[in-house]
């Protein structure tokens, strides 16, 4: 029986209880680049669902790699309209929950420089009786650090 994991379903794994938030809800000012350092930008995009929308490149690559797909991921691209629409935007946002949420699910997060523009959050924890891993890619682009892939690794 093959995984059908939507980018819905992975997200919520990780999304903390909160409020819908939309496209038309967020605030009219310009959101800006919380920071070039990357550990500055991460700990203001884990704690901030429109920064998250706004520093997440579309189309968003998602890879699956269940077992069942064999070597090769199955991959997709997520278009604006199925990341932000007013009725899935809570259901993508927040992408990570706090901390201490993370803890409490038995999810470890690891920060892993691979260059000077990019950087990979790698989280990993059991859920049942099955692994649940992910990737998540941020580039430097457009002047600011950018999710730009998540592979999802769980079995």
């Amino acid at each position: 029986m093959k995984k059908g994991l939507t980018l819905f379903t992975l997200l919520a794994v990780f999304a903390a209880l909160s409020p819908a938030i939309s496209q038309a809800d967020a605030p009219k000012k310009a959101v800006t680049c919380p920071s070039q350092n990357f550990t500055a930008f991460f700990k203001a995009y884990r704690a901030t669902p429109t920064i998250q929308q706004k520093f997440t490149e579309v189309p968003l690559k998602f890879n699956n790699f269940y077992p069942d797909f064999g070597e090769k991921p199955n991959v997709s691209y997520l278009s604006a309209s199925e990341l932000f629409s007013a009725e899935q935007a809570s259901a993508n946002f927040p992408v990570f929950s706090t901390a201490k949420e993370l803890e409490t699910q038995g999810v470890k997060l690891t920060i892993k420089r691979q260059s000077a523009s990019w950087v990979r959050v790698q989280t990993g924890g059991m859920v049942g009786t099955g692994a649940n891993t992910y990737d998540f890619d941020f580039k430097k682009l457009k002047g600011c650090w950018r999710l730009v892939e998540i592979t999802d690794f769980s079995t």
